[in-house]
């Protein structure tokens, strides 16, 4: 029976293993701006999923954590692939494509990079959680603009 269980364990996947448990309903923290976030996460055979809810959102945002590239969104506004893993403390999710902007009457549109990383922490000990976030855009004529890490605390609820 140990045997079985020894082989059954190393056949496993070990990304299912290393991902921390971020589920919760959180208040997080930005400067001085306070919102609610709401996490659901589901551990599937190779792969987890998780769906962030922001306040006031009206659709959630789901990602699956298996290391793949994946389409998040491919509409008249934008072109966004992610790729999303996780080790044992942390999940990260890299956002990038392309965001459209169109002039005021529509006729003409700017396309530019976009290239975001999200690190949701987990603090040891705490149910409390920590979002690093970067950002860079890039526009068509060259300019990149490179917006400093932002830092969310988000406490428990």
């Amino acid at each position: 029976m140990r045997a079985y269980l020894a082989i059954l364990l190393l056949l496993t996947p070990i990304h299912t293993f290393a991902c921390p448990n971020i589920a919760g309903r959180y208040q997080c923290k930005i400067a001085r701006d306070t919102y609610d976030l709401d996490i659901s996460q589901e551990a599937a055979n190779n792969y987890s999923v998780i769906s962030l809810n922001y306040e006031g959102q009206k659709n959630s945002n789901l990602y699956i954590i298996d290391s793949k590239s994946r389409k998040l969104s491919d509409n008249e506004v934008s072109s966004i692939d992610y790729i999303a893993n996780c080790n044992a403390d942390r999940i990260k999710i890299h956002l990038f494509g392309d965001l459209y902007e169109y002039n005021y009457d529509e006729t003409e549109k700017e396309i530019i990079g976009f290239d975001s990383k999200l690190n949701f922490i987990k603090t040891k000990n705490s149910q409390n959680l920590k979002i690093v976030t970067t950002v860079e855009f890039t526009r068509q004529l060259g300019d990149v603009v490179t917006k400093a890490p932002s830092t969310e605390n988000c406490t428990r609820l």
